[in-house]
């Protein structure tokens, strides 16, 4: 349910959205649960139909990855699946008045 709230916003409202998820997502306490969100975030991604969309669900996901690193001793593969997202996010197509 976390994931599909972000679907549907203009770009205005979506990103302090996402941002404001950040202390929902600091409730997560092992690394398990930081995975099943990430997959959630992955069936959201396969049924979004516009950019805005996908970079809000690319910024959760960055979010998320950091929590992941945070929660475990491990915090590698994390980081990289974070700066990935984040990469992917910037990279999408940018809408009249948000050129990146």
């Amino acid at each position: 349910m976390l994931t599909d709230s972000v679907v549907g916003h203009t770009a205005g409202k979506v990103y302090p959205f996402v941002l404001s998820m950040q202390s929902v997502l600091s409730e997560i306490r092992d690394e398990a649960t930081a995975d099943q969100l990430k997959e959630e975030v992955a069936k959201v991604r396969e049924r979004a139909v516009t950019e805005v969309d996908r970079r809000a669900l690319d910024m959760l996901e960055v979010q998320v990855e950091r929590r992941a690193a945070e929660v475990q001793n491990q915090p590698g593969p994390h980081f990289a699946a974070a700066l990935a997202a984040l990469q992917r996010a910037y990279q999408r197509e940018w809408t009249k008045g948000n050129s990146g």
